[in-house]
């Protein structure tokens, strides 16, 4: 018997003997309007207006959120309380939009009342030493390659999931990215990667061809990893971190990314390079990766101006003000500070 066919056993297995435990843990008739959920998120999936991923997500959300308020979903202003608690704040949205679509399939007119922060959140930068030490906890050398790669290339967590063998050049060291995402195809580049990684991939593709994924799931090894089970080691990772005395404030798969468009910004000064090796259209998205320390001195004063204002651009550049960055309202000038 295949691995593939083994692997969709398991699966069913377990999917029975968690709708078993639910039944002692939920009441029948929430189940049952919990189901008329289900059946709609599958409606949106095939009609192409919902990823599966996604509806499996909020399937998830949904039952969490029945446990959570005892089976009363229908009452709306106890699942209102219940997001309203701080520890939910990380994934209100979701939730909210999970438990629409549940009022939606049982008819229920009453909205939630649950305001949201809607500000961006600040930006928080794990420290070099956590992300460094993160590289070396993983036991299996998959995980290892893929950790590597994400700090030293700073791709997109589920841009090495479609990566295959032939994009891999060991000879020159270097690595093709870029993958499909949901707003549109990202930009394919080449990136240079260390010696240690080169070898580290060299050894666990050895017996792939060409054509297949790198990175796949163990038991299934046609098919690519996805992201929950990057965030699943991710969260042991942080465990053994956190244990170790390391501070993780920030750490997750997306950190390395940030960490690496910061130390390519300091080390270059080239917005224009981290913005094409980060797989960017524009570069005012590259400005929300690049993260500036307190205590790292100023080497340039900054000046800006609407782009409409002829005037303050000509007296500007008469000042001897560079041109550094220009966006769609906003052109912003630079002059060399002298630092003693």
């Amino acid at each position: 018997m295949k691995f593939a066919e083994i692997g969709k056993q398991v699966q069913e297995q377990r999917s029975l003997e968690y709708w078993k435990s639910l039944e002692a843990r939920l009441p029948k008739e929430t189940l049952e309007r919990i189901l008329n959920a289900v059946v709609l998120l599958q409606q949106k999936v095939d009609s192409g207006k919902l990823a599966e991923k996604v509806a499996v997500a909020y399937r998830k959300l949904l039952i969490k959120l029945g446990v959570l308020v005892h089976g009363e979903l229908d009452n709306v202003n106890v699942v209102t309380a219940e997001l309203a608690k701080p520890e939910r704040k990380g994934r209100l949205h979701h939730f909210i939009a999970a438990y629409n679509y549940y009022r939606e399939a049982n008819d229920i007119k009453e909205k939630l009342d649950v305001r949201r922060d809607k500000r961006r959140p600040l930006p928080v930068l794990t420290p070099e030493s956590t992300l460094q030490a993160s590289l070396v906890i993983p036991t299996q050398l998959r995980w290892r390659c893929y950790f590597r790669l994400l700090y030293e290339c700073g791709p997109r967590p589920c841009e090495p999931f479609q990566m295959r063998k032939q994009d891999i050049n060991f000879d020159r060291q270097l690595v093709r990215i870029g993958s499909e995402k949901r707003s549109g195809a990202c930009l394919q580049r080449e990136l240079p990667i260390s010696p240690l990684l080169t070898e580290q991939l060299r050894t666990y593709t050895a017996q792939k061809n060409p054509e297949d994924y790198v990175f796949t799931k163990p038991y299934v090894p046609n098919k690519p990893m996805d992201y929950h089970d990057c965030q699943h080691v991710m969260n042991q990772i942080k465990k053994q971190l956190s244990a170790a005395g390391y501070n993780i404030r920030g750490l997750c798969l997306y950190v390395y990314r940030h960490a690496f468009a910061t130390r390519l910004y300091n080390a270059t000064k080239d917005l224009a390079l981290v913005s094409r090796s980060l797989g960017h259209r524009n570069l005012e998205t590259t400005m929300i990766y690049i993260h500036l320390h307190p205590d790292q001195p100023r080497r340039f004063d900054v000046e800006s101006c609407a782009i409409q204002d002829k005037e303050a651009i000509s007296r500007y550049l008469a000042e001897g003000w560079e041109l550094a960055l220009q966006t769609t309202e906003t052109v912003y000038f630079k002059r060399p500070r002298w630092i003693p």
